[in-house]
């Protein structure tokens, strides 16, 4: 039988179309990942013990370790102010890192990047989404095809609710993601 636009990049047989979505969805998103755009920053390949020990607070002065100062998590880069050729979307509030159990819901950032990428795509073309847990505020960069999606979808999610907290989005320069590869690549090197 002939492929229709609903199953465009899809390898299966006998599948429904959002499978297909979503396996093409994974496509692009481990295309993304070879360049080294992250999904979830700063959880690459967490343990299993780390996901469920929490996270002690950062000491005032740095504590001599061997070796271990490495893998302290880095804070997640100063995002630039948008211009009007932004097409990089941050949402923040939509979580609070620091309620997060990964032990109870060890997909939880995969949920909400899903979900963000679900919601976003009603407003425009989604290229991008990743989910930052760093920080006292759960950071979500979206990065859509055109500038204009991104200010619409800046002026649709703006102070709106989600799960009891506001959310803030603003649009921010796309140099963000050059930062967040760069800060993946230095960890997985460290």
């Amino acid at each position: 039988h002939g492929k229709t636009d609903s199953d465009f990049g899809a390898t299966g047989v006998s599948r429904t179309p959002m499978q297909n979505r979503l396996e093409l969805m994974k496509k692009l998103m481990s295309s993304h990942r070879q360049q080294g755009v992250p999904t979830v920053v700063g959880a690459a390949t967490p343990s299993p013990s780390l996901l469920q020990a929490p996270v002690p607070p950062m000491p005032a002065a740095p504590v001599p370790t061997l070796g271990v100062a490495a893998a302290a998590p880095v804070a997640p880069p100063a995002p630039k102010p948008g211009t009007q050729s932004s097409r990089t979307l941050l949402l923040q509030n939509m979580f609070s890192p620091l309620n997060v159990n990964l032990g109870e819901e060890p997909r939880f950032y995969d949920e909400i990047r899903e979900d963000t990428y679900e919601e976003c795509s009603k407003l425009g073309k989604v290229l991008h989404v990743t989910v930052d847990p760093r920080g006292s505020v759960g950071l979500i960069y979206v990065l859509f095809e055109t500038p204009r999606q991104c200010d619409a979808a800046e002026n649709a999610l703006n102070g709106r609710w989600f799960e009891g907290k506001k959310i803030s989005a603003a649009a921010i320069d796309d140099s963000i993601w050059q930062a967040l590869a760069a800060q993946t690549q230095a960890q997985q090197l460290a």
